[in-house]
């Protein structure tokens, strides 16, 4: 490429189209000393263009290029610069001339120490994951490919936000191995391999897994509430792991996909129908949902309130029982429950026992009944293991 008064791109286009209004060209910003394809749209075949600071009638008619079909050109300019103006003269002879309106920068290479190192040393093929890169910029690009290919043939893609955090995939086709980071400057066009004081930064990219069957071996508590908000804990669960509960009669695994996050080994959940269910699982980097198949990874999700036989003073206008009136212990001699390890009474020949059930969260007042003269707490006993 020629550079003249001051600084003038011939450009070798491969073609443009008509188009009312104008010319315009994308992109409209391209890093220094990089080879970078340019679209044109708005000239016709035979046209004859050039990037110039200087004006167009100074322009030498043998410097040109002529477009072609595509409307594609491939440019390189040394330095960083401004504002360079598009002159055209138009096939088949006519009078060169500055195109209003058409800019192009050229910006500053890219340096190779712009990102200091990614947040991730890891990443599975097949899955999009999050990556922050120290020292991006917010509307830069990037790519990772493996160690042995150049940057100069890659084009970054994944766009950063204001983070520098960038959302990365490895296709499921792709090598395992270490894979290099390439870097463009917002507005650039160009792919730099980066290096930090460390060396190449990089990731390591790892076969896609799969889940298995007991990845998890236990969750508590294994009792809620339907409709309640319920934190629950998962026993073998790891950062970026993600479950969900199947009605262990209407659905299955392979129909579901779990999207509750229980990396940090506990979740929230709101189970909206009373029965057993079934915990759907799958590992980080996995793409199944793997039924858990161990006696401690079932849920049993109840419904509020108690039976019909549960009668007398402790029921409320609702139909729900209140522990807390059954602090009172008629034939205990004691009143509160710290004093004796579970309330009881009995009415109307049934045998009434309460306590508070730890096995859900959060704990709820449990009532069990009897008819059993055996079973049923006798006066002057406490409610301990000798009743019920």
């Amino acid at each position: 490429m020629a550079l003249n008064h001051g600084v003038a791109v011939w450009v070798l286009a491969a073609s443009f189209r008509a188009a009312l209004g104008g010319i315009s060209i994308s992109p409209t910003s391209i890093s220094a000393a990089k080879a970078t394809q340019i679209t044109f749209t708005g000239a016709k075949v035979g046209d004859k263009v050039s990037f110039t600071s200087g004006p167009c009638a100074s322009v030498a008619d043998d410097d040109v290029a002529v477009v072609g079909k595509g409307g594609k050109a491939v440019i390189s300019i040394e330095k960083e610069v401004e504002d360079l103006r598009l002159c055209l003269k138009p096939a088949g002879g006519g009078t060169i001339a500055e195109q209003a309106g058409v800019k192009l920068d050229v910006i500053a290479a890219t340096p190779e120490s712009a990102i200091e190192s990614a947040s991730r040393s890891s990443i599975t093929k097949g899955v999009t994951t999050a990556i922050t890169l120290k020292g991006g910029a917010g509307l830069g690009k990037a790519i990772f490919i493996p160690a042995d290919q150049a940057c100069s043939d890659a084009t970054p893609k994944v766009v950063l936000d204001d983070t520098g955090r960038g959302l990365f995939t490895i296709p499921s086709s792709g090598k395992i191995g270490d894979y290099k980071l390439c870097y463009q400057s917002p507005s650039g066009s160009d792919s730099v391999e980066q290096k930090s004081k460390d060396g190449v930064v990089q990731v390591k990219v790892l076969e896609t897994t799969t889940t298995s069957q007991d990845t998890i071996t236990g969750i508590s508590p294994s009792v809620i509430t339907v409709n309640v908000p319920t934190v629950l804990s998962f026993s073998g669960s790891g950062p970026g792991d993600r479950a969900v509960f199947v009605h262990s009669d209407s659905s299955e695994c392979a129909a579901v996909t779990p999207d509750k996050d229980v990396g940090a080994g506990h979740a929230m959940f709101t189970i909206t129908k009373t029965g057993d269910y079934t915990l759907c699982y799958r590992v980080t980097g996995a793409k199944d949902s793997v039924a858990q198949s161990g006696d401690g990874v079932k849920l049993q999700v109840k419904a509020p309130g108690v039976t019909k036989d549960m009668v007398g003073r402790w029921q409320s206008k609702d139909g729900r029982l209140d522990c807390s009136s059954m602090d009172y212990v008629p034939f205990c001699g004691v009143s509160l429950e710290e004093k004796c390890g579970q309330t009881y009474t009995v009415q109307s020949g049934i045998g009434y026992k309460c306590n508070w059930n730890e096995a859900v969260w959060p704990p709820k007042c449990s009532v069990q009944s009897s008819t059993d003269p055996a079973k049923i707490c006798m006066s002057g006993k406490c409610a301990n293991d000798a009743c019920w």
